[in-house]
């Protein structure tokens, strides 16, 4: 997503590249792309954990712009405006989701403006404020829908980041990242297992976001240029990982297909997001030939808003029209249309800022 500092610096073609590849991973993951076409379950699986690398490349890229910044400025101010620019749009989106229910446009067309927007609007309302009220944990951490807590995420991984800058640990850093990302990875993954309520998803938190903000950190502290075989051996090693750990996951705790859902980080995630962001760094003008890199202004609006889209386009397409044909044009189209709204939020000063 967009650089939440707000500072400018000399443009990397190559993250701006895997950062449109990334948002268009997270949104292959949302659509199930290729789900339910039984010659393809297999490459269902194989393209949704491959997409996983997303998040923490985009969390490790925040990480090393974040410590980008503070070579510019002291470490609190730049903490302070970072806080601020995520808080906002956190909450900004929660406020938008809170209120907006699902399928919101097909039911005003399918079963009327009273029955199919107003009725469902007033219990979209009344059902997420209970929820809020009732578990205010709960929403610090997600939010009011299922992908706001990448911003939540981020202000923890940044505060704890700081915090033990500020208190000279900063040697012991990547140590209790390791600890914190371990213990992340143990609660997720044996979910099923040790019954650890739903509400403490704290993988959702600050354990998964430090390890991979204080990479990006420690990337950007030292130098450091990884070469092009590297980052491809780390890529390649992040996806074996990967694979294994859902071989083993599902044989010896019988989590099933559930663990592409309950436990999106694991080792393999995190090697492949290294892999992608130590690849931008030792080509950086990956994308030039064929500007793919253009649209990364617009990845935040997509992120943000592809939610919304993807619920009014459903899963199974229209009568006639081929499945597979329309696993493929689906993921695409909510692409597409999720870069064309944040485009028309952009134009309003009132909701620039949260695409932007």
């Amino acid at each position: 997503m967009n650089n939440p500092t707000g500072q400018n610096r000399t443009r990397n073609l190559s993250i701006d590249t895997f950062r449109v590849v990334g948002v268009f991973a997270i949104v292959l993951i949302h659509t199930n792309f290729l789900y339910g076409i039984t010659p393809l379950n297999f490459s269902y699986g194989i393209v949704r954990n491959i997409s996983r690398f997303a998040i923490p490349f985009f969390m490790i890229t925040s990480g090393y712009f974040f410590a980008e910044s503070v070579k510019r400025e002291l470490l609190l101010p730049t903490l302070k405006r970072y806080l601020l620019r995520l808080m906002k749009l956190f909450l900004g989106w929660s406020l938008v989701y809170a209120v907006i229910p699902e399928h919101f446009i097909r039911n005003a067309f399918s079963r009327g403006l009273l029955d199919g927007l107003v009725y469902p609007l007033l219990s979209k309302i009344t059902g997420t404020f209970s929820g809020v009220y009732h578990h205010p944990a709960h929403f610090l951490i997600n939010g009011t829908s299922y992908h706001l807590w990448f911003f939540s995420a981020l202000m923890m991984g940044a505060i704890l980041l700081s915090l033990l800058i500020l208190l000279k640990q900063e040697k012991y850093l990547l140590f209790y990242a390791a600890f914190l990302f371990t213990a992340g990875l143990f609660i997720t993954s044996h979910l099923v297992k040790i019954r650890v309520p739903s509400s403490f998803l704290w993988g959702n938190g600050p354990f998964y976001s430090t390890a991979f903000f204080a990479i990006g950190w420690q990337v950007s502290q030292r130098i450091f240029t990884p070469t092009c075989f590297f980052s491809a051996m780390i890529i390649l090693l992040g996806i074996a990982f990967r694979m294994a750990e859902v071989f083993w996951l599902q044989k010896y705790f019988s989590i099933g297909e559930n663990i592409f859902n309950i436990n999106p980080c694991t080792l393999g995630a995190a090697l492949m997001g290294m892999g992608v962001f130590f690849l931008a760094l030792s080509q950086p003008m990956i994308g030039a030939p064929v500007p793919i890199f253009k649209i990364a202004p617009l990845t935040l609006g997509i992120y943000t808003i592809h939610p919304l889209v993807i619920s009014d386009i459903p899963g199974f397409p229209p009568e006639s029209f081929p499945l597979v044909v329309w696993q493929v044009t689906r993921p695409l189209l909510i692409f597409m249309l999720s870069a064309g709204l944040g485009i028309i939020l952009k134009k309003f000063k009132v909701t620039r800022g949260l695409v932007s």
